[in-house]
């Protein structure tokens, strides 16, 4: 039995740049492309209806930025691998991608096969990380990491998003707190984008871990 195809949907405002990308990844046959998006809210839409396995993001969108698409696809409930398509390399951009849930990042100058294994690589749990910037990057990352104080990072939410980082850390899905409080799963979700964005979490799994520390400490 042959394996499953790898689901892509394809991310950037440039027409031009996506009937690249097809045409190159076309041309492999275990890719299938189920999806294109012009911008960070039709992504967030497309993510959500057919649920792809990769998606292919440009960094800079015309509504928001792919940081920003990443934090709130974490909202969703369904979790893609995200690499992040790029012209030049920017560090403290790659970092906010990386800590949102990317992947990784893509320079869009990348090769034919470079870019078809660097699919695969997300698709199997990898990070993608240009070789000659990935000690740096980790570097930084670890260094954001210990100056980010968790209370400080809950204590921005509104008591609304509280209870709802509480109901998350409680194991409770979209649905089962949207009932809980009398609320749209919709609102519910949008909720969970915010605090994200607020906590710079970008799993429910991380924001439980982020709300159970706190009560360990007190």
């Amino acid at each position: 039995m042959s394996a499953p195809l790898l689901r892509l949907l394809l991310v950037d405002d440039h027409e031009m740049v996506r009937a690249g990308l097809k045409a190159i990844l076309h041309g492999f046959p275990d890719i299938q492309i189920i999806g294109e998006a012009a911008s960070g809210r039709e992504a967030l839409e497309m993510i959500e209806a057919i649920q792809p396995d990769v998606v292919l993001l440009d960094q800079r969108l015309p509504d928001i930025t792919g940081v920003e698409v990443c934090l709130q696809v974490a909202a969703l409930g369904c979790e893609p691998r995200i690499l992040m398509l790029t012209s030049f390399l920017e560090e403290d951009a790659a970092l906010a991608a990386l800590e949102a849930g990317a992947a990784g990042f893509l320079l869009k100058q990348i090769g034919r096969d470079s870019l078809h294994q660097a699919v695969r690589d997300a698709h199997a749990g990898k990070m993608v990380v240009p070789a000659e910037v990935a000690a740096t990057l980790a570097q930084g990352i670890q260094s954001r990491s210990k100056r980010q104080n968790t209370d400080a990072r809950l204590a921005s939410l509104s008591p609304q998003e509280a209870k709802i980082a509480e109901l998350v850390a409680e194991g409770l899905l979209n649905k089962e707190i949207a009932a809980r409080l009398g609320l749209s799963e919709k609102t519910v979700r949008n909720y969970l984008g915010n605090i994200f964005i607020k906590t710079g979490v970008n799993r429910r799994a991380h924001l439980a871990s982020l709300v159970a520390a706190r009560h360990r400490d007190k």
